[in-house]
């Protein structure tokens, strides 16, 4: 399930009034958060994704919001400890732009982190179209999700030699994927899986993927995201 930092709080309890700031320019227009999560919700179901659950969440009286719906896509073959998320981060006091991010599990803050591919970041001006800029970005993100599960049904194709693996982990150690005093702890965690559903991908890039995820979950988000883009990068190419 997406993972959400602040004051909980149910979709329909979302404010629909927008406080409008002095400080807000002739341009500057406010989105009601129960407008903009209700929009990602009606573009999510009119594409056929089932909604699997949701999060939403308020900050500074009101005007940030931060949440998002873990969905279902028709097609995509299950993930084993992973979903599929569509984040957004808004806020209604000119600290952010509207943003919108998607992945395989994805992480937001009303303190500023948000982690995932972003696929919408609009600033509030006038000629705002909400359900059209959500629409754009819901098929970015369906686009996005596919590529996800592309990549993982790659990784767990990849069959990979005892010099396979010493050359990937050499790798993750001198890209940076993990720091060296984390490639060892990986490699255990790669040779001895600590959960049923990954033994069967020894020697496989996905087993890789899943001890390195394990390890660098220690660190902040994006770094996470960065480390395990750059160890997609490595294993890849070995298909």
């Amino acid at each position: 399930m997406i993972t959400v930092c602040g004051e909980m709080v149910a979709r329909e309890a979302l404010p629909v009034e927008v406080e409008r700031i002095p400080r807000a320019g002739k341009r500057w227009v406010g989105v009601p958060h129960r407008h903009l999560a209700e929009a990602i919700v009606k573009a999510v179901v009119a594409r056929g994704l089932e909604i699997l659950g949701e999060k939403w969440a308020l900050e500074a009286k009101g005007q940030k919001m931060v949440g998002g719906i873990t969905v279902g896509v028709p097609g995509l073959d299950p993930i084993e400890g992973m979903q599929y998320d569509i984040a957004v981060r808004h806020a209604n006091d000119l600290s952010t732009s509207m943003r919108v991010s998607t992945g395989a599990h994805v992480m937001v803050c009303n303190n500023g982190v948000q982690t995932g591919e972003f696929v919408l970041n609009r600033k509030h001006t006038s000629g705002f179209d909400l359900d059209y800029e959500i629409s754009l970005a819901v098929d970015k993100a369906i686009k996005n999700l596919s590529n996800v599960a592309g990549v993982v049904n790659t990784l767990k194709e990849i069959h990979l030699t005892q010099r396979d693996e010493d050359h990937v982990f050499m790798e993750i150690g001198r890209t940076d994927v993990l720091p060296w005093s984390g490639v060892g702890k990986a490699y255990d965690l790669y040779k001895n899986p600590e959960h049923d559903e990954f033994k069967p991908y020894t020697r496989k890039g996905w087993g890789v993927y899943q001890a390195v995820n394990h390890v660098v979950k220690v660190r902040s988000p994006s770094t996470q995201l960065s480390s395990l883009g750059k160890l997609t990068d490595i294993l890849v190419p070995a298909a």
